[in-house]
């Protein structure tokens, strides 16, 4: 009996086994791995808050702090936009971000290891990832119909509501507009200046002109781009929608009848999809080059200022250099969407395809 009274007491006294945390899931979605928010947060140290119904997320690691959206790569940061490689996403009511992106903007960074991703911060491993196999590349076909409406690059009710509000993030547009579009004449007004061309043979003065004129040009294209984009009215929406609609509304167990309506909404906004796709890819080219130009032509500015010092040449590129970097990210941004909205009707209308004999 004692025998037995010291084993019980032994074993009460012996400290508890901690249980193995349950191994987290996570998902590579286009190449890219991402996690659920609360563990990415929690290992990070960061503060989260929530609102819009949960559709903006702030993520907070004093003095750096990222702002989310859901089923959009454009984030925000003290510096300004930043473009996330995948975009919040949900996953049985739990936010899934991409990792990397979001550890590196909160002052952190990760590493590759033998199938994990680790999250570094501070110098120390806080976080250890299972990374998933690399995507397969999926046969299409009718049993994949379910599974490819159901992507996450896709939210459809994020995107009709977007659809219903207008483009995401149009201010940055109309900044942009507002801004360069009175800056061309100005440019182009310097470059036709007396007191510059009188000294244009100077090789110095020469290559500023050269600058003025290639910039302003280029800053006239990016503003007919940028107007172009602007434009957009509901013929321009409609078959996006209605393509969204459709899927949206696709019963779990469609009939023939249902599938062909599908099939012709998808078929109707696969164009317009392309279309947008292809004016924001040029805005988004146009706007880089002019950037390159704005700063081309501080640095001759610069140069020339510093040899005639009493030219006038007054001219402040601040502003518009930064708006029109946010350009090239909201551009970038929207061109993203509408490339995973195209890719998403192509794969919907393949799963729909006939089967090759």
């Amino acid at each position: 009996m004692a025998r037995y009274l010291v084993l019980l007491l032994l074993t009460a006294l012996a400290p508890a086994v901690a249980a193995e945390p349950p191994e987290l899931v996570t998902q590579r979605v286009a190449g890219c791995l991402c996690a659920p928010l609360p563990a990415v947060a929690t290992a990070l140290r960061a503060q989260v808050q929530q609102r819009d119904d949960g559709r903006l997320t702030r993520l907070t690691v004093a003095p750096r702090w990222l702002e989310l959206r859901r089923g959009s790569v454009l984030a925000t940061t003290p510096s300004g936009p930043l473009l996330l490689p995948m975009c919040p996403y949900l996953v049985d009511q739990t936010l899934y971000v991409p990792v990397a992106a979001v550890a590196a903007a909160l002052g952190g960074s990760t590493t590759d290891a033998a199938g994990t991703l680790d999250v570094i911060a501070a110098g120390q491993t806080v976080l250890r990832l299972p990374q998933p196999a690399p995507d397969e590349v999926r046969p299409a076909g009718r049993d994949q119909l379910a599974g490819d409406l159901a992507d996450p690059r896709v939210d459809l009710t994020e995107r009709l509501e977007v659809l219903a509000t207008g483009a995401r993030g149009r201010y940055v547009l109309d900044r942009f507009l507002k801004a360069a579009e009175p800056a061309v004449p100005v440019l182009e007004g310097l470059g036709t200046s007396k007191s510059l061309r009188l000294l244009s043979r100077v090789p110095l003065v020469g290559a500023l002109l050269g600058v003025l004129q290639d910039t302003a040009g280029t800053l006239g294209e990016s503003v007919r781009l940028g107007h172009k984009v602007a434009a957009y009215d509901e013929s321009s929406w409609a078959p996006l929608r209605r393509g969204l609609e459709a899927a949206r509304d696709l019963p779990t167990n469609p009939t023939a009848t249902d599938l062909a309506t599908a099939r012709e909404a998808w078929q109707a906004a696969l164009p317009a999809v392309s279309s947008q796709l292809d004016d924001l890819q040029a805005a988004a080219t146009k706007a880089r080059l002019l950037q390159l130009g704005l700063r081309l032509l501080d640095t001759k500015l610069a140069a020339v200022q510093e040899e005639y010092p009493k030219l006038p040449l007054d001219l402040a590129t601040g502003t518009v250099k930064s708006l029109t970097a946010q350009f090239v990210t909201w551009t970038e941004a929207t061109a993203w969407d509408r490339r995973t909205l195209r890719e998403y009707f192509q794969r919907l209308l393949a799963d729909l395809a006939p089967a090759n004999p």
